[in-house]
């Protein structure tokens, strides 16, 4: 039942387009889908050697800043200033507000050398923290101490409480940066700990020398700034283009070009959504023909919160060239498969046209009242209709593949071989066959038929031959049966008149060239009319009837004989003398002479003559009628010869 189905959908033409245009657009879209996760995958390989490049170079200059920070924190001011890390302690140790005071300026004097060395390289803060979590000296604000940072630096209550030392980001209450924290313990008493500080401002500005064609963009959270800057410092901020999530240091963004970036992405809803999320790794943008990469390096605090975003905005040669490949593929692509879609719907308009032409040859020659088959050269019988195997009675299985001369060809009886056929005769001189033709069936029994047999060449060389016949067996029958009405008397059987008259043409033909000779005898049956009166006309063609067949079984076989007019016959005796003429005829008279029809004997008179080269045949027949009319005078059942115009009788010559 589905197959039927199917079948009946597959034949309905504008259903099968259908079909093949949804299969095209279904493979397009495919095609489509595959060639923009290749574009993406390649941009993303594209974002990620850039992330990469970006991130190495930015672990090494931070991991440099580490290393250097650590150097001056161990060697120059733990090691080499013990002076100023007692002075320190003893100010930890007194309760004297005054007094700490004065350790405090001491301090600050003491390690202001160091400060202004460290501020040449970078490091803008060295600050110093209790071990219970408050600020006791920052040096690039003095005047600021005393505050309690547990709610602002978990990076110093970490130091502090675990007396590790620390390294990474953070956000104070004076500025932003990265920070190397270490515990301070004098003779095993812990009395609280020392960072030194790589602001933002400077990492920034060792960035933008360090990338000619590219710009870092630094974003902090607003949360950070808000709940730790001092308000004096929150007013250098101000909220980004990203959002209100983002702050922007204000003297940061100096590019009229940059800025224009800027404002396009605060726009782009997708690049707002790849800025708050931690798994996409990069971006790009389209402004005024060109293509920009945006990569994110995250920085994070000691709890793990996100708390910076460090971009890196950048004309990238090598996403367009991605971007000019995709859409070279896309055009290709596209234009192969639109190429390939009306190549197919071509390809199916000419199967359909060719299938329905097939159809209507197949309709043609299983209805045709004809036989038809195709014969290649070396490959014999490529196709035969249903009417071609009726008519010759075989299968095509029995004839495929083999050469019809030899099949049912009756001149292959007869010996002819196939080059001297001639059907292939005609045909390889370029030209069509048409002729009556004999074929034999599978079951032996001949029929006649017309056959035309076409030439088919390839490059002008005959390769086979296309062949249309029919069987005209029964106009063959009806034409010989017209024929022999034309020739023949209707009674008798034998030839008419005007036959044996054209018989006897031929015959002085062939005589006036030397070829033969030939005698002719004239036969009246006697007394016909009485006949008739007496025992009526049926009687009288009964005996017309016998004594012809007589003559028909008794003369010789290329002997004529045919009814010359009523009761007369005339007999053709070819090659043969006048003494032979009288022979037969003598033996035709006494044979007619005892037959008995029907209880009547009767008799003939006979008039015997023989043709002179180049009379007229007129002149023959008169001899032989005049020979025939003195028999009759002489008393009938008699022979006369007539020879040079004497009359013999027969006894004179026999």
């Amino acid at each position: 039942m589905v197959k039927e189905k199917v079948e009946k959908f597959l034949r309905k033409k504008h259903y099968l387009y259908l079909f093949v245009t949804i299969f095209f657009l279904f493979y397009y879209i495919v095609f489509l889908i595959f060639i923009n996760t290749t574009k993406k995958n390649a941009i993303k390989a594209v974002l990620s050697a850039k992330l990469m490049e970006e991130k190495i170079h930015v672990d090494v200059s931070i991991k440099n800043m580490e290393y250097i920070m650590f150097h001056y924190i161990e060697h120059h001011l733990l090691k080499e200033n013990k002076e100023a890390i007692n002075f320190f302690a003893k100010a930890i140790k007194t309760s004297n507000k005054k007094k700490r005071n004065r350790i405090r300026k001491e301090l600050y004097y003491k390690l202001l050398p160091l400060y202004n060395e460290l501020k040449k390289i970078g490091i803008t803060q060295i600050h110093f923290h209790t071990k219970d979590f408050k600020s006791f000296l920052r040096m690039d604000k003095p005047e600021k101490y005393g505050d309690d940072l547990r709610k602002v630096r978990a990076s110093v209550v970490y130091v502090n409480t675990y007396k590790k030392p620390w390294f990474g980001f953070e956000i104070g209450k004076s500025l932003p940066g990265f920070r190397y924290i270490v515990p301070i313990v004098i003779n095993g008493e812990h009395i609280g700990s020392v960072e030194l500080v790589w602001r933002v401002k400077d990492f920034y500005r060792f960035l933008l020398e360090t990338h000619e064609n590219e710009y870092p963009i630094f974003l902090l959270k607003v949360f950070e700034i808000k709940e730790k800057l001092f308000t004096e410092f929150k007013k250098y901020y101000a909220i980004s283009p990203f959002g209100r999530n983002w702050l922007l240091k204000k003297d940061w963004i100096t590019k009229k070009q940059v800025y224009q970036i800027i404002q396009k992405l605060s726009k782009d809803k997708k690049f707002l959504k790849f800025l708050n999320s931690d798994k996409k790794i990069g971006y790009y943008l389209n402004l005024n023909n060109k293509i920009y990469s945006v990569v994110k390096i995250p920085f994070k605090n000691i709890k793990g919160e996100l708390c910076a975003t460090l971009m890196f905005l950048a004309e990238d040669n090598n996403i367009k060239l991605t971007l000019n490949i995709y859409k070279r593929e896309l055009i290709f692509g596209s234009f192969g498969l639109i190429l390939s879609y009306l190549l197919i719907l071509i390809i199916y308009h000419m199967y359909l046209k060719i299938k329905k032409e097939r159809n209507l040859f197949k309709t043609l020659t299983d209805t045709l009242e004809a036989g038809i088959y195709i014969v290649k050269e070396k490959e014999g019988i490529i196709f035969v209709n249903p009417m071609a195997l009726k008519l010759l009675g075989y299968s095509f299985e029995e004839i495929r593949r083999k050469e019809p001369h030899y099949i049912f060809h009756a001149d292959a009886l007869g010996g002819v071989p196939l080059e001297e056929c001639p059907v292939i005769k005609t045909l390889k001189k370029g030209e069509t066959f048409k002729a009556d033709i004999e074929l034999i069936r599978k079951d032996g029994t001949k029929f006649w038929a017309y056959m035309i047999a076409t030439p088919l060449f390839e490059n002008r060389k005959f390769i086979g031959r296309m062949t249309i016949f029919i069987n005209i067996t029964e106009r063959k029958q009806l034409e010989e049966k017209l024929r022999s009405m034309a020739i023949t008397d209707p009674l008798t059987g034998l030839f008419n008149r005007r036959h044996v008259f054209n018989i006897l043409k031929k015959e002085k033909s062939k005589a006036d060239r030397g070829i033969s000779s030939f005698c002719i005898v004239l036969i009246d049956i006697d007394n016909f009319k009485n006949i008739n009166d007496t025992y009526g006309h049926d009687i009288g063609d009964e005996v017309l009837i016998n004594i012809a067949s007589f003559l028909k079984k008794n003369l010789r076989a290329y002997d004529v004989v045919a009814r010359w007019g009523g009761e007369e016959f005339l007999v053709i005796l070819p090659n043969i003398n006048i003494k032979g003429a009288a022979i037969s005829a003598e033996r035709i008279r006494k044979a007619i002479e005892k037959m008995d029809i029907s209880g009547i004997k009767t008799t003939v008179s006979l008039g015997v003559t023989c043709y002179k080269p180049v009379e007229s045949l007129n002149k023959t027949i008169k001899r032989a009628d005049e020979a025939l009319y003195e028999a009759k005078k002489q008393g009938k059942n008699k022979i006369i010869i007539k020879m040079k115009e004497i009359f013999y009788d027969v006894n004179e010559l026999l």
